[in-house]
């Protein structure tokens, strides 16, 4: 059985003012983000010299007005280019700590669903190569994965008394949809959970998705929140997604592997 540890997201943090700098760099190293800092010198210079990171966080507040503009500048430039950005601004350098923890976080997840989603499946599938465990069409794990490691995360829940969650998306109604419609919502998905979730190519037209340490409450909000960012997709005319996410937790609706399926795929009906 393999055993895979989740990869850390890496922002790379550049902001005209050293108080906005240190405060925001230590909220997302809260978070649980790899962080990546620019100094006053390097705002422009070295940013290009940077190498891998998932997302581009820019803070305008305080520091020297021409430095704002011209920063402003290049990262419209990188935008352009399809450089994931989050822009945060405030007009007064006091409110240095008002961004909570909560706020930057989603604000961080919207903007890495924002990556191009050709970009967000090759880095998956490098970062899984010659593992054998992804679905080729999605760059999601594969069911026969899946299946193999499902009772250990059953068993691990059921140690550590603590909830577990099943989605089971539906995102053709049955049918199967083009590949590139798969490909833009593998990617909506993976960048919209958290690194410890799991995603599975259930069948020709479903994902489920495996959230850890999640209460049915908890997964509602997500399954609302991957829904709405699913019918945002931008494919073409001629495709309409309509989704229909089915929702299992553990222990509630089942204590087996069996049981839960079971109860996710009725709970689709």
């Amino acid at each position: 059985m393999l055993g895979l540890k989740p990869t850390t997201t890496t922002i790379l943090l550049v902001a005209t003012s050293p108080m906005r700098r240190t405060v925001v760099a230590q909220q997302l190293e809260a978070l649980g983000y790899s962080v990546l800092i620019l100094s006053d010198e390097q705002l422009l210079a070295d940013i290009k010299q940077v190498g891998h990171y998932d997302l581009l966080v820019v803070d305008l507040t305080g520091g020297d007005a021409q430095q704002k503009l011209t920063l402003s500048a290049y990262v419209a430039e990188l935008m352009a280019k399809g450089t994931p950005v989050l822009m945060l601004t405030s007009d007064q350098p006091s409110d240095a700590r008002t961004w909570t923890h909560e706020t930057l976080n989603y604000r961080i997840g919207a903007a890495l669903r924002n990556r191009n989603a050709a970009d967000v499946l090759s880095e998956r599938r490098v970062r899984y190569e010659g593992l054998h465990i992804l679905d080729p069409e999605t760059a999601l794990f594969s069911r026969r994965y899946f299946d193999a490691i499902f009772p250990a995360e059953i068993e691990r829940a059921r140690r550590m008394h603590q909830p577990l969650t099943l989605l089971l998306i539906d995102i053709a109604n049955g049918a199967p949809q083009p590949i590139h419609a798969w490909q833009a919502v593998s990617a909506t998905l993976l960048t919209g959970l958290r690194q410890t979730d799991m995603l599975v190519r259930f069948n020709l037209a479903m994902v489920l998705a495996l959230l850890p340490a999640t209460e049915s409450a908890l997964a509602r909000a997500v399954a609302n929140r991957l829904l709405k960012s699913i019918e945002m997709l931008q494919l073409d005319d001629a495709i309409r997604l309509q989704i229909n996410i089915g929702i299992a937790t553990f222990p509630q609706h089942g204590s087996t592997p069996e049981a839960l399926l079971s109860t996710v795929q009725h709970a689709m009906d």
